[in-house]
């Protein structure tokens, strides 16, 4: 923002492609890391139709800030979309490649990071402990590939609180196992799922039921 290169980003390229038997849209090559100064590059492309997406971090402010920053004003520093300023693969600005040709003439601004605050409750058939569970957000942005994914623990009442971006996203309700020595741990079994969209506003009272279906008798 303001001019000045980011702290820290990568590019991911975006394609038409297949995944798993499924035609949409998927990552070209991994993420690519941006210099410091702000330049970027993509390893050599097949002809074709491509869209960017950007994620990293902006650079610390240079007047007034904190040495230890806090945890909002870090938050406020995090930034991904695709470009220019999309939330979707369809709603995103795409360049396409002739044989040969080499596109060097593509600026971008990192537009405002935006946040918003998602609570809810998981409820249902919980285990007494709820220490070893967690609720997944998996950002949909319209593609085959999931691009990085977070979540917050759920509390001993049931109930979650996350922070994240405008957009599209499936809660996940995932069993882990116990944290290892280095404090690693490792999704197990999915429970269930809702999707929700988040917009302009904080999202409030998400219920993510995870008793098993009934079966009933005619």
């Amino acid at each position: 923002m303001k001019g000045y290169p980011p702290q820290g980003c990568h590019l991911t390229l975006i394609r038409q492609g297949n995944r798993r038997g499924r035609s949409g849209y998927v990552s070209d090559s991994g993420d690519h890391k941006v210099t410091e100064d702000g330049y970027f590059s993509s390893p050599p492309l097949n002809p074709g139709r491509y869209f960017l997406r950007f994620a990293g971090i902006l650079r610390k402010p240079t007047a007034n800030s904190p040495s230890q920053p806090t945890p909002e004003a870090m938050q406020q520093r995090i930034f991904d979309f695709l470009y220019p300023n999309a939330e979707e693969v369809k709603e995103a600005s795409p360049f396409d490649l002739q044989i040969g040709q080499t596109k060097t003439d593509l600026e971008v601004r990192i537009p405002r990071p935006i946040w918003r605050t998602v609570r809810g409750k998981v409820t249902g058939a919980l285990p007494e402990n709820l220490a070893n569970m967690c609720v997944m957000f998996t950002r949909d942005r319209g593609m085959l590939d999931d691009l990085g994914g977070g979540g917050p623990e759920i509390q001993a009442d049931g109930t979650f609180e996350y922070d994240v971006q405008p957009g599209r996203y499936r809660l996940s309700v995932w069993e882990m196992t116990s944290p290892t020595q280095e404090g690693f741990t490792q999704m197990t079994k999915q429970l269930a799922s809702v999707d929700v969209v988040v917009g302009p506003h904080d999202l409030n009272g998400i219920e993510i039921d995870v008793s098993p279906p009934t079966t009933g008798r005619d």
